[in-house]
């Protein structure tokens, strides 16, 4: 799977707010848009959220044998 990045979901929330103003927003192509931008934002907050947790980790584990190493 690609990674979704905020170019992505700018291009989808402008395309929602068009059909939104096209056809009201209770259309059913608006609300399909919507979901569909929903579930961007879900894949790209999963990510950044993947992501800081394995700086954590990192961070951690590198902390750790730094200090297990200088008690030696």
């Amino acid at each position: 799977m690609k990674g979704i990045d905020m170019h992505e979901i700018s291009e989808k929330k402008r395309g929602l707010i068009k059909l939104a103003e096209k056809y009201g927003i209770s259309h059913k192509k608006v609300i399909t848009h919507s979901q569909e931008l929903d579930v961007l934002i879900n894949k790209w907050m999963e990510a950044q959220q993947t992501r800081r947790l394995s700086i954590e980790y990192i961070i951690y584990h590198d902390s750790n044998t730094y200090k297990n190493q200088s008690e030696k």
